[in-house]
């Protein structure tokens, strides 16, 4: 169930992320923990974030927080 719960807040995220501007306090994903399996995803949408925000320090920091070999960081090759 909680699995569940997070990939549903992932989703509406990523929507969100890539459809228009995103104020911050959208993106806190509480449901998703940094040990999470959904976490590369969690990093990822935020990287997503801060690219459109030209935020390339923060974008970067994210990027490096998704794991190797992970489908996330597959896509994150587009940033």
């Amino acid at each position: 169930m909680a699995k569940s719960i997070a990939a549903a807040a992932l989703s509406r995220a990523f929507m969100a992320v890539t459809t228009g501007p995103v104020e911050p306090d959208a993106l806190v994903l509480n449901e998703v923990s940094r040990r999470s399996p959904l976490a590369a995803w969690k990093s990822l949408i935020l990287a997503i974030h801060h690219f459109y925000r030209r935020d390339d320090a923060m974008c970067l920091k994210c990027l490096e927080m998704i794991p190797a070999g992970s489908a996330a960081l597959r896509m994150a090759a587009f940033l």
